[in-house]
């Protein structure tokens, strides 16, 4: 077989413990990049390219050939593949295998966008009552203290299923080294609520049959790391039980405790830093505030405004900003 063309399995090797050594991608999107260098590499053997000699128009021509062997090609799989060649180029860069990233200016799929309407603080508090009312009797603990963590804690579903037992500091009520921020380990603080409701879990998980070694907070009847997948469908399924009509994500509850946050007064910054946002310009994305907020702060202005005008008349307040001169004759004057 003809390997002049074959990519070396060690820059796919190296690029796996580059996922997940450097940039601690979730375990989810660790994959889904692995396997998108995969397929390209696959691409590369069949059309013979070398990898160093690897253009725009190669990677362009390989998300379109893939796009068309699928029987239904979507926007968000053009993307996840651009994204994960993007993060193997940016790996093959700082290994001096190539001297340019080839993904640079190749467009994102737009995607039609979901208006995430947050939950109320009392859509908040059903959807726990769902989760004490209908799981299983061992899982009451569990499904409660998850859901009270993503209300009150703002943390993604990568980061909940991934917590470990010693990053619970009840001392300084926090999640010790839960995500970073260049060098640093940052840590995300919880309140009384979440406090009662993990010291209830885990007075359950030391009953738990767990393996040696499994140091996961959050863990499944066999004693096993909870997957994205479950904590998905356990939101799914309380959010219907607890009578809402809307499909509820584990995203939605971190733009729910986002908005909450903001409507307590917490000032942006403070929200962004419990968000684990690099820009606040995401973090007020993130936020939404109801359409009755948005419509009373209009009709406030609008009082403000006419109270202010009714104090305030040209007469009273000496000479018009504008000039009363009276315009000149003639064509020139005329308004097109």
């Amino acid at each position: 077989m003809d390997t002049s063309h074959a990519m070396p399995s060690d820059y796919l090797s190296g690029f796996r413990d580059f996922l997940r050594l450097e940039l601690m991608l979730a375990p989810a999107t660790a994959d889904r990049y692995e396997h998108t260098a995969h397929e390209f590499a696959a691409y590369l053997r069949e059309e013979r390219v070398d990898l160093p000699a690897v253009g725009r128009e190669t990677v362009v021509h390989f998300l379109r050939s893939r796009a068309a062997s699928e029987e239904t090609a979507s926007k968000a799989m053009w993307n996840q593949r651009l994204a994960g060649l993007h993060t193997f180029f940016q790996y093959l860069a700082e290994e001096e295998v190539v001297t340019a990233n080839p993904t640079n200016g190749i467009e994102r799929r737009r995607l039609p966008t979901r208006e995430r309407l947050p939950l109320s603080l009392c859509e908040m508090l059903a959807l726990v009552e769902a989760a004490e009312k209908f799981s299983p009797v061992r899982q009451i603990a569990r499904n409660k203290a998850i859901l009270q963590v993503f209300l009150h804690c703002s943390l993604r579903v990568a980061e909940v299923v991934s917590l470990t037992v010693p990053q619970v500091d009840f001392g300084s009520r926090a999640f010790v080294a839960v995500r970073t921020k260049g060098d640093q380990r940052l840590s995300v603080y919880f309140n009384d609520v979440v406090a009662e409701a993990l010291e209830q879990w885990l007075s359950v998980r030391k009953q738990l049959s767990v393996p040696t070694g499994e140091q996961h907070l959050f863990l499944s009847a066999r004693g096993k790391q909870l997957r994205v997948r479950t904590v998905e469908y356990l939101v799914s399924r309380y959010a219907t039980l607890a009578g809402l009509s809307r499909r509820i994500t584990p995203h939605d509850l971190r733009h729910s405790s986002a908005t909450e946050y903001v409507e307590l007064a917490t000032p942006l910054p403070v929200v962004q830093e419990q968000l684990g946002h690099a820009s606040l310009a995401t973090t007020e994305r993130y936020v939404h505030l109801p359409t009755t907020e948005r419509k009373l702060a209009v009709e406030r202005f609008g009082q403000a405004w006419q109270e202010a005008a009714k104090g305030r008349s040209p007469r009273r307040e000496g000479k018009p900003h504008v000039s009363a001169k009276k315009p000149p004759d003639g064509p020139a004057a005329e308004i097109s």
